[in-house]
């Protein structure tokens, strides 16, 4: 007994400051204080210390100034896209990886000599064959989104892009919103204060998960600007027809603080009720959702409703063709896959012609730079492929089913 009484004696002032390093140090590693030097570490292992050679099959085509100048500014006419497939399976390429989210339809265009940028100065070129009709003309119309679509779909090796915001593995975006619905439903007129104390105690850690739900950083969003967006999304589900002024009187606020959040509140929700009602009816076509959601509109009148009711109707087609036939969450991944939701997809006839994969650009929000790609994500009980991802399943042969994860 003396002796261990002895030894912690003579070593009091060692473990003293021993202990107060130690807690000082844990205290920095959980402050997050450390992060920059596990980040350079890194970064200094993926650029000296990387022994994987790069092979040389593996050819990356970069959109360059140079490229913008001599081939056509930005965006490229989708015809463009269509040569380079064309140009490249000529050349021999086993597979196409495109980074490119081709989510809105491009219009017809008119090729013309006497419509080109410099026919004003440089118009001496004789036309041929220029009967003058107008009718003529519109029929040769190039048709873009049709020739990009017949080049994937003859290629049968190109993958193209979709985009969507990810949430952690146990953060569901969906359910978030089910219990907000929840909370305006039992208290239609709930005043602020009250909401945040119901979403505390219903989710027990106030509304920084409705934040992120929402795609908004807590750290930089007014709760009260995300109240609003949200009571005005919950009345819009049962009357998505009605303006900001019919919505300020219900509320009893001010005009300007609907107009700050209708135009996101419209697109929101038009996606929502749009895949409501083609679960419903499988086979609806368009303009049936429109017709359904604002009975009392015409389908002759294009304004904004209409717009967001046709944008969310593409959408949701889209996920039909991608996410319906993926493969099913296997019960390995369930609970460790991370989640996403609202994607932003390739328009329909693009993703029935070619391989879809996943892309996301978050950044560690210490310095912006990406250093970290998840393989697959979740979206409802569907498993995403990443789009690297899916093209080494393609080239490597490899079935995903049977992946060990």
């Amino acid at each position: 007994m003396r002796r261990a009484w002895y030894w912690v004696r003579t070593h009091v002032w060692g473990l003293a400051v021993g202990g107060v390093v130690t807690l000082a140090a844990a205290e920095v590693f959980w402050a997050g204080q450390l992060e920059w030097l596990s980040m350079f570490l890194l970064d200094f292992k993926f650029k000296h210390c990387n022994r994987v050679v790069a092979d040389n099959r593996v050819v990356m085509i970069d959109i360059t100034d140079y490229a913008l100048e001599y081939v056509h500014k930005w965006p490229w006419p989708r015809k463009e896209h269509a040569n380079l497939i064309n140009a490249l399976n000529e050349l021999g390429a086993q597979a196409i990886l495109m980074d490119l989210v081709f989510a809105e339809p491009e219009p017809g265009r008119i090729e013309h000599p006497k419509l080109d940028a410099d026919y004003e100065i440089d118009h001496a070129v004789e036309i041929i064959g220029d009967s003058g009709n107008l009718v003529d003309v519109v029929r040769d119309a190039v048709w873009d989104d049709e020739e990009f679509s017949r080049a994937l779909d003859s290629s049968g090796n190109v993958f193209i892009a979709m985009f969507a915001r990810l949430y952690g593995p146990q953060f569901h975006p969906e359910a978030i919103r089910g219990l907000v619905n929840e909370v305006f439903d039992e208290h239609p007129d709930i005043a602020f204060d009250d909401f945040q104390r119901e979403i505390r105690r219903r989710l027990g850690t106030g509304l920084r998960h409705v934040m992120t739900a929402a795609g908004r950083a807590a750290e930089r969003s007014d709760p009260r600007d995300l109240f609003d967006l949200l009571r005005i999304e919950h009345r819009l589900e049962t009357a998505f027809g009605e303006s900001a002024a019919e919505l300020a009187a219900r509320f009893g606020v001010d005009e300007k603080r609907v107009n700050v959040h209708i135009a996101t509140a419209k697109r929101n929700v038009a996606r929502r009720l749009v895949a409501r009602y083609r679960r419903e009816h499988p086979e609806a076509r368009w303009p049936e959702p429109l017709t359904a959601i604002l009975p009392d509109q015409s389908v002759d009148v294009i304004n904004p409703d209409h717009d967001d009711l046709l944008l969310a109707y593409r959408a949701v087609s889209s996920e039909r063709v991608v996410v319906d036939p993926a493969m099913t969450v296997p019960d390995s991944l369930a609970g460790r896959l991370r989640n996403t939701a609202d994607l932003t997809l390739p328009l329909d006839k693009l993703a029935r012609a070619a391989d879809v994969g996943l892309v996301s650009f978050e950044t560690d929000e210490a310095d912006g730079v990406m250093r970290r790609v998840a393989l697959a994500v979740r979206s409802g009980d569907r498993m995403l492929k990443h789009l690297g991802f899916a093209l080494a399943c393609r080239v490597l042969d490899i079935d995903e089913s049977t992946i060990a994860w």
